[in-house]
């Protein structure tokens, strides 16, 4: 095999990974949300598009059409498919995102519509009370529906696959908890209809479900917003007090996963009071900081970030069989004007061989279908370099590929670095011990300043002071 350096060359990139992209070769495609935002701009050379758009989304408020009768949803949406197939292909792709965008802010400003629910099944007007919750959810539930029949009448025509990826992603993130909560009330519904006794209906099971379903919809409602913003490449920058943000995060990761949350030393959520079989429900989650730390940064997108962080965390110790030990997520703000995000685990991290058969088995893959090689690759394939390619270098072909190695996190690592880096301004790093644990840093110039050279200079500022205490 000949390889692309010599030995010296060789050397010398393994030493700087990230000053050597000739090290790398991009895996697969980018992100959905990234390939969008590329396009998003073109629709407006064409009227057309935003006409179709506008007569399109004035019968939405038809929730019974959109949500009950599937053939005249389809009566109503062919016309509109008709017109836009007609569309040069510049535009179709621009009615694609601008058409994606447009459902998930629909879908967020949907949410913030959606009823609370008695926590006493015997309180005068309980009855009413689910139920309209459950009439509130409609709305919502509409636009996951005619999204998922828009796509299905644009099937066949690849100028739409950006269309179709939101679609499944606004479905894979978000439909099957809000269906969730339907089938929940609406069994509870049904029990209070006949007079059941159930455990769902006792004041602590409708107490412990309502803090849940408050927190799910408020990052339901931020994965939406996070979408628009990223395919739009428009951060809403605003101040936020960071650690109570991300609270909600917190509540539904230790419901999905965890055992117990804490925030700083507080316990918050507590699985076990409501017997819930969570895969780790030895390991602890914790958040740590100031309380009243506010930070100007998109707040949707860093919830967003933040929970699929903590999620990837959670796969390597289920994975990897892993009991006890906690993830962190703290948040600090340094001295000379930067946020510091870091979510880190104590143990979990990535083992150097894992991560090194990893990448050989997708270079192997890729030299049996005749695919080029990057010089990693090349190297993970020779006999004598692949035991001297160091974990760095694996680690930051994560970052590169866009990928986990323990599978998806919905914000994959390169889209993660896009939010950080491109949107805010900020670093996004990867540290990684196989025995201490992994951490994921997160840096965002705290500025009231949206202006990109300001936001940029205080990053830089924050790297020298660094690089100048490492050297003493």
């Amino acid at each position: 095999m000949a390889l692309n350096l010599d030995q010296q060359g060789i050397e010398e990139a393994m030493m700087h990974p990230e000053a050597c992209p000739a090290l790398y070769v991009s895996g697969g495609s980018p992100d959905w949300r990234m390939a969008s935002s590329n396009a998003v701009d073109v629709a407006v050379v064409n009227p057309e598009v935003y006409a179709i758009l506008d007569g399109l989304f004035a019968g939405f408020g038809d929730v019974d059409m959109l949500l009950e009768d599937s053939a005249e949803r389809k009566a109503y949406l062919e016309p509109f498919v008709s017109r836009v197939l007609q569309l040069d292909i510049d535009s179709k792709n621009a009615f694609a995102h601008h058409f994606s965008v447009r459902v998930m802010r629909e879908f967020r400003a949907s949410l913030d519509g959606v009823k609370t629910f008695p926590t006493d099944v015997e309180a005068v007007g309980a009855l009413n009370g689910f139920s309209e919750f459950l009439l509130s959810l409609r709305q919502p539930i509409s636009y996951i529906n005619v999204f998922s029949s828009f796509q299905n009448l644009l099937s066949g025509d690849s100028s739409f696959d950006a269309l179709r990826e939101a679609y499944n992603s606004l479905n894979h993130d978000v439909a099957d908890d809000l269906l969730g909560m339907n089938a929940y009330v609406s069994a509870v519904v049904l029990l209070l209809r006949h007079g059941a006794e159930h455990q769902m209906l006792t004041k602590d099971h409708l107490k412990w479900y309502l803090s849940v379903r408050d927190s799910k919809l408020d990052l339901l409602s931020g994965i939406a917003e996070a979408d628009a913003g990223i395919i739009e490449r428009k951060p809403c920058l605003k101040n936020h007090c960071v650690l109570e943000s991300l609270r909600s995060i917190g509540v539904v990761c230790a419901n999905r996963f965890f055992g117990e949350f804490f925030v700083n030393g507080e316990k918050v959520f507590d699985s076990d009071m409501y017997g819930l079989g969570n895969p780790c429900k030895d390991i602890v989650l914790e958040f740590v900081g100031d309380e009243a730390v506010v930070a100007m940064v998109d707040e949707s997108m860093i919830k967003v970030l933040v929970y699929n962080l903590i999620k990837n965390s959670v796969k390597s110790a289920i994975l990897n069989g892993l009991s006890g030990g906690k993830v962190i997520v703290e948040v600090v703000l340094s001295d000379d004007g930067c946020l510091v995000i870091n979510v880190k685990d104590s143990g979990m991290g990535l083992s150097y061989d894992e991560l090194r058969d990893h990448h050989t088995e997708i270079a192997l893959r890729k030299e049996t279908e005749g695919g080029p090689l990057s010089l990693l690759e090349e190297l993970l394939l020779d006999e004598y370099w692949r035991d001297l390619v160091t974990p760095r270098v694996l680690n930051r072909q994560l970052l590169n590929r866009g990928e986990s190695l323990h599978g998806g996190t919905g914000v994959g690592l390169d889209l993660a670095r896009t939010i950080v880096e491109d949107l805010h301004h900020g670093l996004f790093r990867i540290y990684d011990h196989p025995r201490m644990g992994a951490c994921v840093q997160i840096l965002l110039p705290n500025t009231d300043s949206t202006d990109e050279v300001t936001r940029r200079a205080i990053t830089k500022k924050h790297q020298a002071k660094e690089a100048a205490s490492l050297a003493v």
